[in-house]
């Protein structure tokens, strides 16, 4: 016997194998209209399998702590060789397990999969698909980002509404009364070990009770089953693993071309995001939750009984089988399929709901078509081409019924408004548009018309009738508010928390009150109405959701938003800096040359700061002197820790002090120096690296330029151009060069800004100034090197007149 033999026969004394592979190779696998069914099961087994391997890879890098979490998992995504990759794979397989965990379990209870002996397949079953979900809901916490935060507090909340075993049921979702770090660990564990632990038993519990049992036949098709069956092996294994490959191939499709974001770092005391949702396997109840209104009866909560009413809708779900069997014995098994229907149009139609959209719908449809056509390819083949026919035609009416159904669904109903304002003679040439692009609007989408903005009476029958325009339902007429009074206008509604709950239970209604602390707010409080409001950054019928790419205030768009304000010359006369100096307008140029713009702009990385990430949004206002470094230190942490431990920290400080003791009067260090810098005290991070154009570190910022005298700039007089201990050879080199211009600018007879302009251009050419042989980019000279260029910038050396020209435009 050769050693192979040898070694597989010991092994199969010992473990079976052969025993295991006989029983295979005679189990067999019925075939008849609904076989299709059976590779659901195998479908959501292989997406458990890749969550446990791409979890376990995640698992070697991920640190499960509230101040390393978010870190981690970047980490991954940005360092790790296909990390991003690996942690996409991860989050799409989860939502695609759950997705065909429910398929499964909606399938074998149409073919009433669980009639005996098979009773003990479905608890298991039923219980796996709540492990699943409970996978998923801690699961999406790890992350540790604000909106899995906010979701958990959310989803924790929910379960802490629950009368007498609320409040304990919250601590120990959360191990506390926060959502914290704790939390986070207790997630981790449960993740990770609890129910993988409790899922692996099940799992194998459940394919140990299908191998026993058989696959169950639906009644209606039994003596078809009867003869017609394939062979477990190698047929339906191997059609099995053909609809694995696939399920790989779309996974992989679905984790390259649509990789899972990880958005921003949670923040326990920053505001909820606007329209929070929880993840769509949850979306059914969620919605159930909004639409129930606050209070409480008896001193339970309204939210209460409908978490109970799910709670009881689960327990009758584990309990099928048995409920079934005691009412198909009076003759009434049809009613309980029906209410089986009924309940999942319920949950469809609540998604649908929730996300204001049919695409669950479509799903839904999709799958049951998808599935009558693998069950045509792949069943028997007597008919095949005219039932595939007969699909398409329905899947094709389905598709258009649906069309027309989503049209009839988005379009908003016709009121006195819209019917008036469409009429351009009525209201001129903008009045159609402004109806069309309301269509798309944030507020349309949430079912709300022109009157609950605006007031006056809806009804179409009023169109043409000055009643519109009446008061309506204790709601004045409002018309077109002044500039004044806009950010109270949308203020009416984004400050009611009662009105806000509607469309979202954690909703901002402190956007207001945050806008009257900002530069624009109290300029516009004080009468000044040129400044923006609300409807300057967002729109005025056309509001679109903030994460919509064609928003104005979406991450790529909003420097474009603020520069069609501060880039008007004329809108922005008249105001000043904090330091007193005309307001600039070239903030957008500069700030499109920076680091953060090509990172954000020509890379598409939607984490790199634009304007609102440093001066806020509705509280918008620039970050005082004091505050620089904790605005750059929100992104570059580390260089802050760093900066504050080094010497310069005390060096600025020191600095500063001595400018407001002095007046800023700098001459009482820099003597002979006719410096004005009264008020620009150091402000940190943009000392060195500028504010808009911010740039990467050169040579200028790290040490002395090799090839530029520092005495070019401190004319080796006072305090500080004793401490620079300049070489004699380059300080002599300057003195010359410095004497031989001024010699024939006197020469020349050329006084006040005509000497200092040519002194300026004599100084751009000077050898050690440029790079032999090569040419600027306009052609007029000589290349300025490096670091003499960004000196020169730095210390604004420049001509008295000169015309800005837009680097970008």
């Amino acid at each position: 016997m050769r050693r192979e033999h040898r070694i597989l026969a010991w092994l199969d004394d010992r473990l079976g194998i052969s025993r295991v592979t006989d029983f295979a190779s005679h189990k067999t696998v019925p075939l008849h209209r609904f076989s299709v069914f059976y590779y659901l099961g195998g479908m959501t087994l292989f997406f458990f399998i890749v969550q446990v391997v791409s979890g376990i890879l995640l698992m070697l890098y991920y640190r499960p702590s509230a101040e390393e979490a978010f870190e981690s998992v970047e980490f991954i995504m940005t360092s790790v060789p296909f990390g991003w990759l690996v942690r996409s794979i991860h989050s799409w397989s989860a939502n695609l397990m759950v997705f065909f965990a429910f398929v499964h379990l909606a399938t074998i209870f149409f073919v009433k999969g669980y009639r005996p002996p098979r009773e003990l397949t479905w608890v298991t079953g039923c219980i796996l698909l709540f492990l699943t979900m409970a996978f998923g809901f801690s699961g999406y916490l790890l992350p540790w980002n604000q909106l899995a935060f906010f979701a958990t507090k959310v989803g924790t909340d929910v379960a802490g509404s629950l009368p007498l075993v609320g409040e304990w049921v919250l601590r120990f979702l959360r191990g506390g009364d926060r959502v914290t770090g704790s939390t986070l660990s207790r997630f981790y564990g449960w993740h990770v070990a609890i129910l993988p632990a409790i899922t692996t038993l099940l799992l194998g519990m459940h394919l140990l009770l299908v191998q026993l049992k058989g696959m169950s036949v639906p009644p209606s098709v039994e003596r078809e089953a009867e003869r017609k069956e394939i062979k477990f092996l190698p047929h339906f294994a191997l059609r099995d693993l053909f609809g694995w490959a696939v399920a790989l191939g779309v996974l992989a499709a679905l984790a390259a071309l649509f990789p899972w974001e990880l958005g921003e770092k949670a923040d326990p005391f920053a505001p909820a995001y606007e329209d929070i949702r929880p993840e769509w396997y949850f979306m059914f109840m969620f919605q159930a939750l909004k639409l129930v209104p606050g209070g409480e009866i008896a001193g339970i909560e309204y939210e209460a009984f409908v978490i109970i009413l799910f709670s009881l809708g689960g327990l009758l779900l584990l309990l099928v089988p048995f409920l079934d069997r005691n009412i198909a014995a009076r003759g009434r098994s049809p009613m309980f399929t029906l209410a089986g229907a009924v309940a999942i149009a319920g949950m469809v139609g609540l998604t649908c709901w929730g996300y204001n959209s049919l695409l669950p719908l479509y799903i839904m449809l999709g799958t049951i078509v998808l599935l009558a056509v693998i069950q045509i390819v792949t069943g028997p083949r007597a008919k095949s081409r005219g039932k595939l026919v007969a699909v398409t035609r329905a899947t094709f009416l389905a598709l258009a019924l649906l069309t027309i159904a989503q049209f009839a669904f988005s379009a908003p109903a016709p009121t006195s408004c819209t019917i008036c304002h469409a009429n351009a003679e009525f209201v001129g040439e903008e009045g159609p548009a402004v109806v069309r692009d309301y269509a798309q609007d944030i507020h349309a989408e949430r079912g709300l018309s022109c009157h609950d903005c605006h007031g006056g009476n809806p009804d179409p029958a009023l169109a043409d009738d000055p009643a519109a325009m009446e008061p309506f339902g204790g709601k004045p007429f409002i018309g077109s508010p002044a500039r004044g009074e806009i950010p109270g206008f949308c203020g009416s509604c984004h400050s009611s928390l009662e009105f806000m709950r509607r469309f979202n239970p954690s909703a901002r209604v402190d956007q207001v009150d945050e806008y009257w602390t900002s530069r624009h707010g109290q300029a516009l409080r004080a009468g000044d109405e040129n400044v923006a409001t609300c409807l300057d950054c967002h729109g005025i019928h056309g509001i679109l959701r903030a994460q919509n790419p064609a928003s104005p205030v979406y991450p790529t768009r909003v420097a474009e938003t603020c520069r069609s304000c501060h880039e008007d010359t004329k809108r922005m006369a008249g105001y000043s800096t904090v330091h007193g100096d005309p307001m600039p307008v070239d903030q957008y140029a500069r700030w499109r040359r920076s680091v953060h713009a090509a990172s954000l702009l020509d890379r598409g990385d939607l984490f790199a700061p634009t304007c609102n990430d440093c001066h806020g949004n509705h509280g918008a206002a620039p970050p005082g002197i004091d505050s620089v470094a904790n605005v750059c230190g929100q992104c570059h942490g580390r260089e802050a820790e760093l900066f504050r431990a080094s010497f310069k920290r005390e060096s600025f400080t020191a600095h500063n002090e001595l400018l407001e003791a002095g007046g800023g009067d700098c001459t009482s260090c820099h003597d002979g120096l006719n410096v004005k810098l009264a008020g620009h005290q150091f402000s940190e991070c943009v000392t060195c690296h500028e504010n808009h154009a911010v740039v990467r570190p050169n040579i200028t910022l790290l040490r002395t330029p090799t090839h530029t005298p520092c005495a070019f700039c401190h004319e080796g007089v006072g305090p500080l151009a004793e401490q620079l201990n300049e070489l004699p050879r380059k300080k002599e080199n300057f003195e010359r060069t410095r004497d031989a211009l001024l010699n024939q600018a006197t020469q020349q007879k050329l006084e006040g800004d005509a000497r200092f302009d040519w002194l300026v251009d004599q100084a751009l050419l000077l050898p050690n100034h440029v790079i032999a042989g090569s040419r600027n980019q306009e052609g007029t000279g000589p290349r300025l090197r490096p670091e003499f260029a960004r000196l020169f910038d730095k210390f604004r050396i420049g001509k008295t007149h000169f015309t800005y020209k837009d680097p970008v435009t």
